[in-house]
């Protein structure tokens, strides 16, 4: 007889020693009375109990409490068991999940989120009431949380002083300066991002001007380089100005041919109208990726990101770059790049962590290496990170599971994501050089973040937008378009391959570029 599709799903977790998701499972059963899902629910109500032994030990009462609670939702609790339970709600609270300990987590995620003014002002409320008999080791986590929101607190206001004095006397470049790194150093504080904002607006309005007079005096290249800045400024600052950026990259994109990698290349061939000639047919519609905030398909199976701080999240949830199709927060996880180096960060607190890293919980942030295998909690499956390509920033997560949870796209879904940092290499062969391997590609495609957006360019093949068109090398990425790659090859060489592969060089191939949502 077989077994119910929820038992078999707990099982599976229970291997990998995901007790709350083997609970999960079973808590969705649509046969709570069948024989084998009621001995599972008693088999992992008695491992969840275990669990939570172990972790009062420890001392995290809040996780152990979590833990009890639902043993008891899954199976009626031994006299052991209940005796535990209500030790445990003893000293977590009266009767709630969301006594004192749990105050305490709450005072700890607004400390991180820099909101030190709340964390004053919950601490003191709390250990003011003392007739609800907080443990003694509670009131000492509380008394040192408190001092150390007074001090941010204090570093904030002597940090914003200096900022506006320095905007005072006309440095806007200087007090951007200050105030970021006021926040690198002591974190969001609401006041200091509002501050921030402000300072950022007016050095938007700055570097936009400037970049204008650039332009006019066709200092291109240093037109580019500020207008990078004003890309990571606008990216700091939400938004700000976003629509005046577009416009001066269209401006400057106007005024210069389009170089890529070392082809050598100049601007792209023309029509006699004297326009630039479209990358094919169908990519009139599409828009320049000019911001690394853009995110794409590549060829129907790449997620293409290249934002420095990536963040998965759930299905549904606008704030992810990768959404998942599984029971995740809307912004559960941050993938973080600096200096070459990848890192990772939950962004919930929850007492079942929500990443391991090689099966090891992942509380803070943790530096990634190659081949480490990645689990999001109530997310099937691990994805693996990997650096393909040694010295290059450029990395990749993939899904090995054919059960795991994918990414949901607009169209159909994805068990790959680029995590694009300057320079993506495509080729058919999984060569040392190369990120991605594409079947069929007749050469060699690259895609390569210049000052002025994202442009591709290929080896060893040329895009053809109808058949008397001879074909160019290099272009920037718009989305949604195509490339028709064809391969350029002597007589010979084409002989050669048709003999080896029985290929048709001359056939060309659709490269696509699609949007992700």
């Amino acid at each position: 007889m077989l077994k119910p599709t929820e038992v078999l799903e707990a099982l599976q977790w229970l291997r990998q020693g995901r007790l709350r998701q083997a609970a999960e499972a079973l808590q969705k059963s649509t046969q709570p009375q069948h024989r084998d899902v009621v001995q599972a629910r008693h088999d992992v109500a008695r491992k969840l109990f275990e669990s939570a032994r172990r972790l009062a030990a420890s001392g995290e009462i809040s996780a152990a409490l979590a833990d009890a609670l639902l043993a008891a939702e899954l199976a009626q609790p031994t006299a052991d068991e209940a005796a535990l339970l209500g030790e445990l709600q003893r000293i977590a609270g009266p009767a709630s999940t969301q006594g004192p300990w749990h105050v305490l987590e709450q005072a700890e995620q607004w400390f991180h989120e820099g909101r030190y003014a709340e964390v004053v002002d919950l601490c003191n409320r709390i250990m003011a009431e003392s007739g609800r008999g907080i443990p003694p080791a509670l009131q000492q986590e509380l008394a040192v949380l408190k001092a150390r929101a007074e001090s941010s607190q204090r570093a904030v206001a002597k940090d914003l002083q200096r900022i506006r004095e320095t905007a005072r006397s006309g440095e806007i470049e200087q007090a951007w300066a200050v105030v970021c790194e006021a926040v690198e150093r002591l974190g969001p504080a609401d006041e200091l991002k509002s501050e921030q904002r402000r300072i950022g607006r007016k050095y938007l309005e700055a570097l936009c001007r400037s970049i204008e007079e650039h332009i006019a005096r066709g200092n291109l290249t240093a037109a580019g380089t500020v207008l990078r800045r004003a890309r990571h400024v606008e990216s700091l600052v939400g938004g700000v100005g976003d629509a005046k950026l577009d416009a001066l990259q269209e401006r400057l994109a106007a005024h210069r041919p389009h170089r890529c990698g070392s082809t050598g290349a100049t601007a792209p061939p023309r029509q006699p109208g004297g326009t630039a000639k479209p990358q094919s047919s169908d990519a009139a519609p599409g828009r320049p990726v000019f911001s690394r905030h853009s995110v794409f398909v590549l060829q129907h199976r790449w997620l293409v990101v290249s934002d420095d701080c990536v963040t998965i999240g759930h299905r549904t949830s606008p704030a992810a770059h990768v959404r998942l199709a599984a029971r995740l927060t809307r912004a559960h996880t941050q993938i973080l790049r600096h200096e070459g180096h990848y890192y990772v960060q939950p962004l919930v607190h929850d007492p079942s962590p929500a990443v391991r890293v090689n099966g090891e919980p992942v509380r803070r942030l943790r530096r990634l290496r190659h081949r480490d295998r990645l689990e999001f909690s109530n997310a099937r499956g691990a994805w693996v990170f990997a650096l393909p390509v040694d010295g290059s920033p450029t990395a990749v997560l993939f899904m090995q599971d054919p059960s795991g949870a994918n990414v949901v796209l607009r169209h159909g879904s994805s068990r790959h994501v680029v995590l694009l940092a300057d320079r993506l290499v495509c080729d058919r062969e999984n060569r040392p050089d190369a990120h991605v391997v594409l079947d069929q590609l007749p050469g060699r495609l690259v895609l390569q973040w210049q000052p002025e957006g994202l442009f591709w360019h290929t080896d060893r093949c040329v895009h053809r937008s109808h058949e008397d068109d001879p074909g160019t090398d290099h272009g920037p990425v718009t989305v949604p378009s195509r490339l028709n790659l064809q391969r350029q090859a002597s007589e010979f060489e084409w002989l050669q391959e048709a003999l080896q592969h029985g290929q048709d060089i001359e056939r060309p191939v659709s490269i696509s570029f699609e949007p992700a949502y």
